[in-house]
């Protein structure tokens, strides 16, 4: 299977959850990031990253265009599947440079 990755906007941060379970506690944080946004139907994923993983995400900069990594999951509980999609990895997309002129200075 070939990496899924998509270079798109954070549009979103949403805060951080503290949550308990019959298991432990743990923390997440959700972000929503947005592609294709020049069609009539931009496209948007809502992406959960869990623990140690919120690093990945902490200083993202809203409306910023970044290269995400995903990595989609279901899980399956009472005959219900339930899928989440996480970041390993974000790269910031850079900023094209303009070309250095060729032209002499005098």
């Amino acid at each position: 299977m070939e990496m899924e990755k998509v270079t798109a906007i954070l549009e979103k941060k949403l805060p951080v959850e503290n949550l308990s379970t019959q298991k432990g506690d743990f923390t997440k944080q959700k972000i929503v990031i947005s592609f294709d946004n020049e069609s009539d139907y931009p496209q948007k994923i809502l992406i959960e990253q869990f623990g140690d993983k919120m690093d990945l995400i902490k200083d993202l900069v809203e409306w910023k265009q970044y290269v995400f990594y995903l990595n989609y999951r279901v899980n399956y509980w009472n005959q219900t599947a339930f899928g989440s999609v996480s970041t390993w990895k974000v790269e910031p997309v850079e900023a094209a440079k303009p070309a250095e002129s060729e032209e002499l200075p005098f």
